[in-house]
């Protein structure tokens, strides 16, 4: 097992490395960043480390690690806000949130879905974060033992559950989810370097990116459907303002602690497993929570149970997304690949020699995650009444503001024209599948996930010399089978008691 337990007395020194005036600075500034960035659709947390690398490079390593773990927690959390109020998450993290909160935002009580999510991101990203430094040796080794067999079944079944909930018809759900993949396989094969159904366009070789295929499914997509309606949908009065009573989040986050718990481990647990990240925890929490709830009824209505879920589970993953990167140097999500390489590039190498070399950092990191959180909690409760009168403004004027960010932010992050032509085919593709009840969230994670399940599947048939049969024997292949199977039956099975 990893010898990792001394980095525990080093907690003294990552506390007085924390407490530098300048980290909390450059902290509170990546907190705020972070949320403009998350709350803003074609603007991703990886998209914008990746233009703060450069930036950091000039800063002390403290300093430049503080601003990325900054903007990486906020910007996850400010997801949620758009996916509440104009159905457009920020990022694809919120996903999942966006299906209970428009819905919550339609009935007038959007402000209070805004700061359900808001609390549920600090508890999920606080329980994430104490859990898994407490456990670090432990949750360290089971990530070891994860093959690229294993990470190819969980991805599956991850399509799988998200295709199932999206909708009122599985069946469309694992349709949009498998065409999400085909669409990703578009480019050169990271195997052997072939393109494929690229048709000799040097352009299509590059792939269809991620974030336009996002932006475009959700965002411009969202745009194209409000438009063909001749009177847009608005977002009506806060009904706490209505009624003059001030709404209390706490009875119903103690109404569902059981959720919460649930949710930061399922958290925490798609985190250990490199590569996949907070963009499936959404969905695998919302799942379990729908599944274990005794109000399965109010679930795809608008019910703060599936918003909690949600978002308690893609902020837990952050935690258990840096255990694999800082002590295997094996990153478990985008925004930690990205974390990863500003390591590198300030000199330290995240692996078992991290804890020698460098005594107390990975404390340092964990209480930056933390404190992250609780900045990023009172910053977002104090603005909440701003977002909600911002994103409650008229949708024909809202609506192309948005486009235009869609467009900048497509464009931004590769320089590509190319990529804007994507955005409008997968808007286009969006509207229409809107149009005819095809739910798009199962493409999207199709298309994120297609070329982990497609380049894992592949890998593990190549280590197995192409026998299949030695990798479903494997202990660990045969429960995540098994779960897969189970997840198959419950999945369609909740969704038809709900029809």
């Amino acid at each position: 097992m990893i010898n990792i337990f001394s980095e525990f007395s080093y907690i003294g020194t990552a506390v007085s490395m924390i407490l530098n005036p300048m980290v909390l600075v450059i902290l509170v500034i990546g907190v705020i960043l972070g949320m403009c960035v998350g709350a803003i659709p074609g603007l991703t947390a990886t998209m914008t480390m990746a233009l703060l690398l450069g930036f950091t490079y000039g800063l002390d390593t403290n300093l430049a690690i503080a601003a990325l773990i900054g903007v990486y927690i906020a910007a996850i959390y400010a997801g949620g806000i758009t996916a509440t109020m104009i159905n457009i998450p920020g990022t694809p993290a919120a996903a999942a949130t966006a299906i209970e909160g428009f819905q919550l935002a339609r009935q007038g009580r959007g402000r209070q879905s805004i700061m359900l999510t808001t609390i549920s991101s600090v508890i999920g990203a606080f329980i994430g974060s104490v859990i898994c430094y407490i456990l670090i040796p432990f949750v360290a080794y089971i990530a070891l033992k994860f093959s690229s067999w294993h990470t190819f079944i969980v991805a599956v079944t991850g399509v799988l559950i998200c295709g199932s909930l999206s909708g009122s018809s599985p069946l469309k759900g694992w349709i949009s989810g498998i065409v999400g993949i085909l669409l990703s396989l578009v480019g050169i094969e990271e195997l052997f370097g072939h393109a494929r159904f690229a048709f000799g366009n040097t352009n299509l070789m590059g792939g269809l990116g991620m974030l336009p295929a996002m932006v475009g499914l959700f965002g411009l997509a969202e745009v194209l459907h409000v438009l063909k309606e001749e009177k847009p949908y608005t977002i009506p009065t806060d009904i706490s303002a209505i009624s003059g009573k001030r709404f209390n989040p706490f009875p119903i986050l103690k109404k569902y602690f059981r959720t919460i718990i649930r949710s930061s481990f399922i958290g925490m647990g798609v985190g250990l497993i490199p590569g996949i990240g907070e963009s499936l925890s959404c969905w695998v929490s919302y799942d379990a929570a729908r599944r274990g709830s005794k109000e399965k009824e109010k679930f795809g209505k608008g019910h703060y149970e599936g918003v909690i879920a949600s978002e308690t589970a893609n902020n837990a993953t952050a935690g258990g997304a840096l255990i694999p990167m800082l002590t295997l140097g094996i990153p478990g999500s985008a925004p930690t690949a990205i974390l990863m390489g500003a390591m590198l590039l300030h000199g330290l190498r995240p692996g078992p020699l991290l804890i020698k070399d460098f005594p107390g950092e990975i404390s340092y990191i964990f209480l930056l995650v933390i404190l992250s959180a609780v900045l990023m909690g009172v910053f977002g409760l104090v603005a909440v009444k701003g977002f909600v009168k911002l994103l409650s403004i008229d949708r024909r004027i809202l609506l192309p503001i948005v486009v235009v960010f869609c467009v900048i932010g497509c464009y931004g992050s590769k320089l590509l024209f190319f990529d804007v032509w994507v955005l409008l085919f997968f808007g286009i593709l969006g509207a229409l599948m809107k149009a005819h009840n095809y739910p798009v969230a199962p493409m999207v994670l199709g298309v994120i996930l297609g070329k982990l399940i497609d380049t894992n599947l592949r890998f593990a048939l190549v280590a197995s010399g192409g026998s299949v049969s030695k990798l479903t024997f494997d202990p660990i292949s045969i429960v995540l089978i098994i779960v897969f199977i189970l997840s198959v039956i419950y999945t369609s099975k909740g969704v038809k008691e709900t029809e």
